[in-house]
């Protein structure tokens, strides 16, 4: 079974070590959109090997990082989203 995780993030360094720690022992891979991080996030997504892949926007839009976040991760051909 293939289990993929989407995540949408903005400045979370304090927080994105623990928290991809964490979801790399439960998924297969991991697609990110970044809205503009500026604290460092994006060097942090380089640690772990189950990004595969980073989407960087900018500006708020959910729905647009929702249908982004969902497209990507039906390309990967996953059993859960």
């Amino acid at each position: 079974m293939k289990l993929v995780a989407i995540l949408r993030i903005k400045n979370e360094i304090d927080l994105i070590d623990e928290s991809l720690e964490k979801l790399s022992a439960l998924v297969d891979e991991i697609i990110i959109v970044d809205n503009g991080s500026t604290d460092g996030t994006l060097d942090a997504y380089k640690k772990y090997p189950k990004i595969v892949k980073i989407i960087e926007t900018s500006g708020f839009n959910e729905g647009r990082d929702k249908v982004i976040l969902l497209g990507e991760a039906k390309k990967r051909n996953p059993d859960w989203i």
